[in-house]
């Protein structure tokens, strides 16, 4: 099994602008511009908002973002989420269990 937390900063008005660009790209049958794949984080849009990828574990706690902090005992790892340290923009938080 593995794990990742991501920060969702809900739509604003300039995610809606990105959004309409995306999909008249889409429309218009070309891909989206660099630009466009920087702001959703590399990803296509979620309707939830730009998704940023926090951390993802148990064996990359490396790549976590400075609001988690590894959390580990016998037979359990996980991570705990310094709200403090969150960008202001993030407002939910998705933890994520998925199998290969």
């Amino acid at each position: 099994m593995n794990f990742r937390i991501e920060g969702i900063k809900p739509p604003d008005e300039e995610w809606q602008k990105k959004k309409a660009a995306w999909d008249a790209c889409i429309e218009a049958g070309i891909d989206a511009p660099e630009q466009l794949w920087d702001f959703f984080e590399g990803e296509t849009p979620d309707d939830e908002g730009v998704v940023v990828e926090l951390g993802c574990g148990p064996d990359e706690y490396e790549t976590a973002h400075d609001a988690l902090e590894p959390y580990r005992e016998e037979m359990v790892d996980g991570y705990v989420v310094d709200l403090a340290k969150l960008p202001a923009d993030i407002k939910k938080l998705r933890f994520v269990l998925s199998w290969d």
